[in-house]
């Protein structure tokens, strides 16, 4: 699990580790991640040929982490300059860069004439500004950024940043200015919440963590209660349970899906082919009877008849005429006390489903920004537009939360899950291609069958359930089964690669997913056993030599 912590709380802990380490020793570390990470994208070219790179450098400790980074490579053999956006760049790491043979140039400001011809270059480090902005970016150095951004898109120049994109930064993601887009953020000390919070994530790209050394305390007491979690693989693969042979199709998880209608049966079928692709014991379909029929002649083992479950997913392509049907398969899960998907139309339900006793515990409300929106104002009886949400997603989902009782998944390019304890998880989509008419409905079935599982599996005594854990695995699956669909290169930047799919074939693709998971956590659970065997054999008493 990847923990991301606010700006502030790691700059205090890297001031600490400053003070006690010898001059600049933390920034030589942070430059050489980023070399590292420059040469990298470069790939095979190093040592072939030069391949250009431009440090853009501000006056802070991001501009010096830039600089030093920009004099490694040049010793590495890449052709580097260096342009200097500040009068008081860092000293030293300045000198480095210059004994370097880096060609260092001043480029004034403003760009009353452009973006001059010498910053063409195959990559660029961006370490203009970092986490000690407050505010947004001021003229004219936010107008050079927004200039600068344009220019690398045109020239396809690919960009590195240095800790946070140039103009990003704040703790809840929001961006108040201008923002210098990043291909690849190299972070230092541990990951930032800007980069896993919307919008601010959206200019991220993919991120690393260079380890500056940072002792388990350095972040302080309480620290963890601002963090913001991203699921890994193993962690996804550890909420799956592969079949034994005591299993049947009522233990292995049974979940109801009342989707589809007659005007919109498609939102039915896919909603049903997410659910079964996951892996559940019995999926139930409760909608009309052209999406019935749709479904069983796709897929014969789907039940049409009520019954037990041990989760629902309602909502998606509902019309006036399914809609009373699919508002009681909602207030038949509440009364029955088990998880319950409210997607799509059945947001609508949101309202009526309150005037029951309570919160709505164990409900899943995923609503992307628009519908988010008008949840909001109905709730709060206040105009919300969408822009509104995708200005401050989180301060969004976080209010829905309060408002309802329910765990809120704000679908993006990164989804946020925001649990009624408070956690926040961030998803990051694994490919463009994701966002297609019919992806969301995939994706609620996903969600209804985990949780069903792990309902099922809280009731023989396992673990017990945790709604928002398991809604964010399933995000997890639902972007790679895209990927893998889209066929894009898990080690590529997120958004840019693979082919066109359609929600079909990004259902077909989760049960491949979750095989892989499953072997993920086969190998998790040998190495644990191979940890475990190996420290009780050290811990061992020797024993008494055996007698003849």
């Amino acid at each position: 699990m990847i923990h991301a912590l606010p700006p502030q709380t790691v700059r205090e802990a890297e001031r600490r580790a400053v003070a006690r380490a010898p001059r600049d020793a933390l920034m030589l570390r942070a430059a050489r991640g980023v070399a590292d990470a420059v040469e990298r994208l470069a790939g095979g070219r190093v040592g072939e040929g030069p391949v250009g790179v431009v440090a853009l450098a501000g006056g802070g400790d991001n501009g010096g982490d830039a600089l030093y980074a920009a004099a490694m490579l040049a010793r590495d053999g890449l052709e580097v300059r260096a342009a200097l956006l500040s009068d008081h760049p860092h000293a030293r790491a300045l000198a480095e860069a210059q004994a370097a043979g880096v060609d260092v140039r001043r480029l004034p400001l403003p760009l009353d004439e452009g973006v001059p011809g010498w910053l063409t270059a195959d990559l660029w480090v961006d370490g203009l500004t970092g986490t000690g902005l407050r505010g947004p970016l001021r003229e004219p150095l936010a107008a050079a950024v927004r200039e600068l951004g344009r220019a690398a898109r045109l020239a396809g120049t690919r960009i590195v940043a240095v800790d946070v994109p140039s103009g990003s930064g704040a703790e809840d993601g929001t961006v108040p200015g201008a923002v210098l887009p990043a291909d690849h953020t190299v972070t230092m000390g541990a990951v930032k919440t800007p980069l896993l919070l919307p919008p601010a994530a959206q200019y991220a790209g993919s991120v690393e963590t260079v380890d500056l050394g940072l002792d388990a305390g350095a972040y302080g007491e309480g620290a963890p209660s601002a963090e913001v979690l991203r699921p890994e693989a193993s962690d996804v693969s550890l909420m799956l349970r592969v079949p034994g042979p005591f299993d049947h199709k009522y233990t292995r998880g049974v979940v109801t899906v009342a989707a589809g209608s007659d005007t919109y049966p498609g939102a039915g079928v896919l909603a049903v082919m997410g659910a079964l692709g996951a892996g559940p014991g019995m999926v139930r379909l409760e909608s009309s009877g052209r999406t019935s029929r749709i479904v069983l002649d796709r897929h014969p083992g789907v039940v049409t008849a009520s019954g037990r479950s041990q989760a629902a997913v309602v909502g998606s392509g509902l019309d006036s005429e399914i809609e009373h049907r699919a508002l009681s398969v909602a207030r038949r899960a509440l009364g029955r006390g088990i998880p319950l998907v409210l997607d799509a139309g059945a947001l609508g339900f949101v309202s009526a489903l309150r005037t029951d006793p309570g919160p709505l515990a164990g409900v899943v409300l995923t609503p992307h920004a628009g519908e988010a929106a008008t949840l909001l104002a109905e709730l709060e009886d206040r105009p919300v537009e969408r822009d509104d949400v995708e200005a401050r997603p989180l301060a969004g989902a976080r209010r829905l939360t309060e408002l309802t009782g329910a765990t809120v998944v704000l679908k993006g390019s990164v989804t946020l899950v925001v649990g009624t304890d408070g956690r926040v998880f961030s998803l990051e989509g694994t490919t463009g291609w994701a966002g297609v008419a019919g992806s969301g409905d995939v994706l609620a079935g996903v969600m209804g069958s985990l949780l069903a599982q792990r309902r099922a599996e809280e009731e023989r005594g396992g673990d017990p359930l945790d709604v928002a854990l398991t809604a964010a695995c399933a995000v997890w699956i639902h972007a790679e089964a895209a990927r893998l669909a889209a066929g894009a290169d898990p080690a590529g930047p997120a958004q840019a690669l693979g082919a066109p799919i359609q929600a079909d074939e990004l259902a077909s693709a989760v049960p491949a997913v979750i095989g892989g998971l499953v072997r993920v956590a086969q190998e998790e659970r040998r190495t644990r056993r191979r940890r475990t065997w190996a420290q009780t054999r050290d811990e061992a008493p020797s024993a008494p030599a055996a007698r003849l």
